[in-house]
């Protein structure tokens, strides 16, 4: 639930360059959040939504807007639960 307000935040500001999110649990419906706030963000650089339960939906979602967003420079998601091929 708080990576969608924090996602929701991040699309209204667009000033935001570095967000360190470890540890938040935010799971696949925050990755979604995540996803689609990104996906017109023109200042975010660097972004670690590393340990917060994504699967393999959630880092899907991501990856296609990572696909849009050519700002992102340092992107982290390690300790996840994105199986090998949709990390691919």
């Amino acid at each position: 639930v708080g990576g969608k307000y924090l996602a929701s935040a991040i699309r209204k500001s667009k000033s935001i360059f570095d967000i360190g999110m470890w540890g938040n649990s935010i799971g696949d419906e925050g990755a979604d959040a995540f996803a689609e706030a990104l996906k017109n963000h023109p200042s975010l650089t660097n972004l670690s939504l590393s340990a917060n339960g994504i699967t393999s939906h959630g880092g899907r979602s991501l990856a296609k807007a990572l696909k849009e967003n050519t700002s992102v420079h340092i992107f982290w998601l390690i300790q996840n639960k994105i199986s090998d091929d949709a990390a691919s």
